[in-house]
This record gives C-alpha cells, sequence and structure tokens, in this order.
C-alpha cells in the first residue's frame, strides 16, 4: 500500500505574527486536504535538530520532519540558522517552499529586492542604505536620493512585513523619532531609505509559481501614508494588465520567490516596484478579488511533490 503524501505547514510563532499566521496556514491545510494528502500544522518554535545514536534528526515535537513530502514554510525567521536545517531536509528528500531558504537566509530581503531591480532593469523609487543612522544622517538621506528639503521620503525595515517598521520622514524630528522607535524595538532587518511616491494606494500582485493570481488595489485610509490592510487600508479588485503580469512574474523570479505578493505603485502612467512579499497574507486578497488563494496555493504544492 502506497504511503498518502505528507506536507507541512509551518506558522510563525512569533508574538506579532503568531495569530495571522496560524489563520493563514490552516486555511492552506485545510484547501490541502481537498487533494487527498496528509497535511499538518507545524510550529516554527517547535523545530529541532539532533545527533541521535549516529543519525541527524529533526523534529517538531514528535514528528519526523525527514518523512514529510514538502514544507511549506509562512516564515522562517527569527531563526537565523534555520537555513542549514532546511538545506539538510531538502538533501533528505523534503521539498522546501520557498528552495531559496536551503541555501540563504537573507534579513535585508526587501533592500535585496530593490538592488536586483537595478540589475534586472525594473523601475523602483531611488534608495539608500547604509550600515547604521545617527539623527545628523537625515540630511544624507536627502542628498542621496536627490530630494529637496521639504520632500519626505519613506525609512523602512528590510524585512518587517504588514506596515510595521515603517515610517513617513518628513523632517529631522521625524527621522529622530524613527531612530528612537527602530532602537527600542527587536525587529529583525536591517534599515533603508527609499523615496516617498504620493498616490492613493498601491498594487498587489499575487504570484505562485510561474503564474500571477490576479491583482488588487490597496487604498490607504484614515491619513495614513501606508496602504497595508493590517493597519487598516482597504482592498479593491483591479485589472491586472499584461505589463503588470509579465513585471510580476519577473521579480517574483529574480528574487527566487515562489509564493509572492509583488507590490507595485503607479506614477505618471509607469509601475514602480515597491517590494516582494515573501509567503504574503492574503485574507484582503481573497475577499476582493474572489480567488481562492489557499486552493491555489495547495495545488502547487501538491503539484511540486508529484512532479
Amino acid at each position: 500500500m502506497s504511503m498518502v503524501p505528507k506536507i507541512g505547514v509551518v506558522y510563525h510563532s512569533r508574538r506579532h505574527f503568531k495569530p495571522v499566521s496560524l489563520v493563514s496556514s490552516k486555511a492552506i491545510a485545510a484547501a490541502l486536504k481537498k487533494f487527498s494528502v496528509s497535511a499538518e500544522l507545524i510550529n516554527l518554535d517547535d523545530i529541532r535538530c539532533v545527533n541521535k545514536g549516529g543519525k541527524t534528526l529533526v523534529l517538531a515535537k514528535n514528528k519526523d520532519l525527514t518523512k514529510f513530502s514538502a514544507l511549506y514554510f509562512r516564515k522562517t525567521w527569527p531563526v537565523k540558522s534555520m537555513n542549514s536545517i532546511l538545506e539538510y531536509l531538502e538533501h533528505k528528500g523534503v521539498r522546501i517552499v520557498d528552495r531559496k531558504l536551503t541555501h540563504s537566509f537573507d534579513n535585508s530581503y526587501k533592500l535585496r529586492c530593490m538592488i536586483k531591480s537595478v540589475q534586472n532593469k525594473i523601475a523602483t523609487p531611488k534608495f539608500y542604505y547604509q550600515e547604521s543612522y545617527q539623527e545628523s544622517d537625515y540630511a544624507v538621506i536627502q542628498r542621496k536620493l536627490g530630494i529637496g528639503n521639504k520632500k519626505p521620503f519613506v525609512f523602512k525595515s528590510a524585512m518587517e512585513s504588514r506596515g510595521r517598521m515603517i515610517f513617513l520622514i518628513r523632517n529631522g524630528k521625524d527621522f529622530a523619532s524613527a531612530l528612537k522607535a527602530v532602537k527600542n524595538t527587536s525587529s529583525d532587518g536591517e534599515m533603508f531609505a527609499q523615496e516617498y511616491i504620493e498616490a492613493m494606494g498601491d498594487y498587489r500582485v499575487f504570484v505562485i509559481g510561474k503564474r500571477a493570481l490576479g491583482a488588487a488595489y490597496k487604498q490607504k485610509m484614515n491619513n495614513d501614508f501606508r496602504s497595508n490592510v493590517a493597519v487598516g487600508g482597504i482592498m479593491h479588485a483591479a485589472k491586472m494588465t499584461k505589463v503588470m503580469r509579465d513585471l510580476s512574474l519577473k521579480a517574483a523570479r529574480m528574487t527566487e520567490t515562489e509564493i509572492a505578493g509583488v507590490d507595485f505603485i503607479e506614477k505618471g502612467g509607469k509601475l514602480y516596484l515597491l517590494e516582494v512579499n515573501r509567503s504574503p497574507q492574503f485574507s484582503g486578497f481573497v475577499a476582493a478579488t474572489g480567488i481562492d488563494v489557499p486552493y491555489e496555493i495547495a495545488k502547487y504544492l501538491v503539484g511540486l511533490i508529484k512532479k
């Protein structure tokens, strides 16, 4: 009798993200069961690597993760050594999604996305990065971005998501407050500055593998400069143009992201890539577009293990 394939959905146990990560992971696990595979939820904090009896074991409580056909990681940080464990699991035949996680833990994922955008000739807002910042760097950033004294810029984490650790800097006082906030938090990743493009919102294209599922428009609300649904933004269904689709697929490919939320902002009729979100949340996108994202993710994961 053939064994039923097992796919694990690993959710993030970090305090800020656990509720959302667990809900979305449960939705994906439920969708997987429609494909006659065994689906299990795994808490990231439960994963252990141990040498026992001359064998290397990767366990999550009583589950032997080497026996799974695939593991889909909704998040991986803050465990910075996780890629070594995932590399071992892939060596044992477990398909890891995203595959890039097996050979690289990127603590500056969004900054890396911006750099690769330039290399791949994808339009992106101007950006500036340095190792650390102090209050006097406010003028330096303005000069490096090529903006005037009265023009704002965005100061954001290269790793955080859902609207956390992102600031609109209008003056030196704002910058000082942002630096203080960064210092007082356990935020992962480095900070970088980005040109602020004024708009009512931005576009999100959901990419799975080689398919762009559709697009939604994230509208800003409550005078917030951020459009994230997590901070009050509202999503509406949007037409996905050929340009938008092609750029989204290219952006996901260049960052080696298998399941991605690709964000664009429009200026003067031209699309600018804001960022590529790895393992994005999808409740707002599903509500806006009617696209069953958990089912599409499940279908993609099942397709991987059948190849």
